[in-house]
Parts: C-alpha cells; structure tokens; sequence
C-alpha cells in the first residue's frame, strides 16, 4: 500500500504531464537532463533516487495494479482519478519535504555497519563477521571511526542517536520495529524483508520503502541534533556531467553563445544545460537572459494555468521564447526547494 500511495503522489504531482514512465526514473535517480528538470518542476526532489535498486518489471507490475484498481487512468495517459486522489489523502512521507534525498541504500549500508560496530564494542566483542561486505563501505566507517574520540564513544553516541530516534512520539509502533529489527548488532542479525513483512502483515516492498522514509527521518534527526554521526551522509549535487562542463564556464562569465563554440555544440544544448542549471542554483547567473520581472510574469501565468506545458504557456506568452519559458519555470523550481 505505502510504494502504491508513493507512486500515486508522483503521479499527481506530474499532473498527468509526463510518461508512465516518469516517476520510474525519479525513483531510480537517472541523471538525464529531463529528470532532473522535472523534480524541481514539479516539486519531488525528496524522491529522487530512494529506488535506485527498482528493476523494471517490479515498476511495470504495480503501475499495472494501479490502473486496474481505478487509481490512475491508463498507462498511456497516466492521471490521477478520484479514487486515486482520496487513497493519498493521508500520505505522508519525509520524501515529500523537499530536500533532494541521499543515498537511501548507500547509507543503510553505512548505518547497518555502524550499528554493529557500536553495539560489539559495547559488549567489548572484537570477533564478528561485518554485515556489511563492500569494501568501500568497511573503508570509510574505519575512517569515520578513526575520526572521532574513541570507539566506546562513538559507540554510545551511536546508540543515544537510535534510542532518541525511536521514542519519538511522531513514530507508530511499526515504525520502531521495522527500523530496529532491520538492524544488526551484538550476537544478533538483522531481519529479512521477507520477515519484517510477516511480522508487520506488510508487503516486502512496503517495508522496503518505509524504511527508507524512516532513514530520511533519521537523517533529519541527526542534523538537528548536530549529532557526529551526520558526517556519514552524503547528499551530492546532482546535475548531469555535460552541464557540469557548462556551469564551469558560465562561472567565467562566458555568454551562451561563447559556451557553444568553446564547447562546439548546439547553442539549444547549452540551453537545456541552463535550465538544469537553473533548476538545482537558481536563476542568479541569468538575469541577462531573464530579468526578475519576466520570470515572476511567467511564473505568475503558470501558476493561473496550472500546467508545465511549453506550449500552453507560450500561447499565454508569445513575448518570450521557449528557452525563456524553461529557464523560468526551473528557476521557479529551484526557490521553492
């Protein structure tokens, strides 16, 4: 039910402008100019990447529930129905905040190895098998616990953050077992999804995905309570390798048309890497392309239209060009994270 009300949010919040395919690529986290575009229009920047390990089929065959339960209209033209609408009603999730997301499944890594650290140090075990077997992963919590005070330390450090995390009163009490019974610690193995879904009378992926919304949670409680334990995050700035390139040379104040032939490229390619660009830093390197005004104009008809689509817009707007219309709506993407 809980990956089913998640994919019925994207769904919505795309307003039956994009693909069926669409919110696959947000979960995935694909770095393609499109999709980075589309989780600032459209304000799903938490969701971004939380499914990098979501194969196809598994997308394909809820997307194909959804539409026989009458929650979405088709595959083809993919809008949410009323039913569809009341089912997220209530949804809540922290991937709805706004934040781009980190790693959900690098950082459980990171978490499940840590807590087993912590908790064989307290019972003051040094023999044990890591639950975690990526040698990346082992290298950077022997890093990160070589940087703090010492491993007792950091041991209670680790087991304050988890026990304060938990007796929050904003968590049910599904939330508290399936967040401590996925972990690993002292003579003790952390549960399978397939077990975690029988004792909560959950699908698999339900708890998969609730628990990566409660890893979110605990991201935001770390940094809250400045714990040290937020060092082990990572939230990268996600912009595709090519506009990379680009924003390097806009940083030299080099105009659009001398980024083209720099880079001797279409000056329509650098524009799609201006709006990326737009969409995650704002619009203050473009103010010579797009004053304050005219994007508060643009942004001020798409807000009475209620659309994202260029050409519906442009109709309301022949003075501007598309690219202008882009960079706005990017823009007005990027200041509302």
């Amino acid at each position: 039910m809980f990956f089913q009300q998640l994919l019925v949010y994207l769904f919505y919040q795309l307003n039956g402008e994009r693909s069926a395919m669409a919110p696959y690529y947000i979960l995935r986290g694909k770095k393609s100019g499109q999709t980075l575009q589309d989780i600032h229009y459209y304000k799903v920047q938490g969701f971004f990447g939380i499914g990098v390990d979501l194969t196809k089929e598994t997308y394909q065959f809820e997307l194909d529930k959804l539409v026989k339960a009458g929650w979405i209209t088709s595959i083809e033209t993919p809008s949410v129905t009323e039913v569809g609408f009341s089912q997220i009603n209530n949804f809540k999730s922290h991937f709805q905040t706004g934040l781009l997301g980190p790693d959900c499944v690098l950082f459980e890594k990171k978490l499940q190895l840590l807590v087993q650290i912590s908790s064989n140090a307290l019972h003051e075990n040094r023999s044990y098998i890591p639950i975690v077997s990526e040698e990346p992963v082992q290298r950077e919590l022997k890093r990160f616990v070589a940087s703090q005070a010492g491993v007792k330390q950091l041991a209670e450090s680790t087991k304050h953050a988890v026990l304060e995390f938990i007796r929050q009163s904003t968590l049910t009490d599904n939330q508290r077992n399936l967040f401590v019974f996925r972990l690993s610690g002292f003579e003790v193995t952390g549960w399978t999804w397939s077990q975690l879904a029988e004792l909560l009378d959950l699908r698999e992926l339900d708890c998969l995905y609730m628990f990566r919304d409660l890893l979110v949670q605990f991201i935001a409680h770390l940094e809250t309570t400045n714990s040290s334990l937020y060092q082990l995050v990572d939230r990268p700035l996600v912009m595709t390798e090519t506009a990379g390139v680009t924003r390097r040379y806009l940083q030299q104040h080099l105009s659009l048309e001398e980024i083209a032939a720099v880079r001797r490229l279409r000056t329509s390619t650098i524009e799609d890497h201006f709006v990326e660009i737009a969409s995650i830093e704002g619009g203050h390197s473009f103010t010579e392309l797009l004053s304050r005004e005219q994007c508060h104009r643009i942004l001020d008809v798409q807000k009475q239209l209620q659309t994202h689509k260029l050409k519906e817009l442009r109709e309301e707007l022949p003075e501007f060009s598309y690219f202008q219309i882009r960079l706005a709506l990017a823009i007005g993407g990027a200041s509302n994270d």
